[in-house]
């Protein structure tokens, strides 16, 4: 499983390990090194709605590699406890193109179980259609010590990616749609989730933007 931190010449080739063929490689590239945490997309365009980026996190905290993913549906990580109705609830926000926030058991490669915070929300391409959706994960139990709160706040003190025109231009009105989005989780955990959605959709919107020129 590559989850060690590469030497720098071999990051686009690591970033590369990390998204189907279908993702461009600026994207997997500025995904790989912009965005931290356990987060996929998946594509819903293509049948089944398969994964087509998998982070570094999401291989550390499922134990599954990157390459034992992609292409494939995330449902992978459910098993026979797994509750049928959030899975049910969860499939039909993502074909009405909702976001939706669970609490699922789901099962590591080793088949160890966890409770997956998770977070899904459609990610939308400059011209506004669904491009991904974003599933975020955490595991509730990291948010004993201050882990949560560091990702929050690594979103604003990205000293560089303020520096860009577009990437400020985008963030306001992406962070406040990710902000209402599962107001009914814990605050931590919340804030978690909508700095690393927040972080996905700039990306995205971004280097869209960046290709229509």
């Amino acid at each position: 499983m590559s989850t060690a931190t590469p030497p720098t010449s071999n990051v686009r080739h690591w970033a590369r390990k990390h998204a189907h063929n279908s993702v461009s490689d600026e994207l997997a590239l500025a995904l790989y090194t912009r965005v931290k945490g356990a987060f996929v997309l998946s594509d819903p365009t293509l049948p089944d709605t398969p994964l087509v980026y998998v982070s570094p996190g999401f291989e550390k905290m499922s134990g599954y590699s990157a390459a034992e993913c992609l292409g494939r549906n995330c449902r992978f990580l459910q098993g026979p406890e797994t509750d049928q109705e959030e899975v049910r609830r969860i499939r039909e926000a993502v074909e009405g193109k909702k976001a939706v926030s669970a609490h699922l058991l789901n099962f590591r490669k080793d088949g160890e179980p966890f409770i997956n915070s998770l977070h899904i929300a459609p990610v939308h391409s400059a011209s506004g259609s669904t491009k991904f959706f974003a599933g975020v994960q955490l595991d509730p139990g990291a948010f004993v010590d201050d882990s949560g709160i560091a990702i929050f706040r690594s979103w604003s003190n990205d000293v560089d990616e303020r520096r860009s025109a577009d990437f400020a231009r985008n963030s306001v009105d992406l962070l406040r749609t990710s902000s209402h989005e599962h107001s009914d989780f814990p605050t931590k955990e919340r804030r978690c989730h909508n700095a690393i959605l927040g972080k996905i959709r700039v990306t995205v919107r971004t280097l869209d933007i960046a290709a229509m020129r």
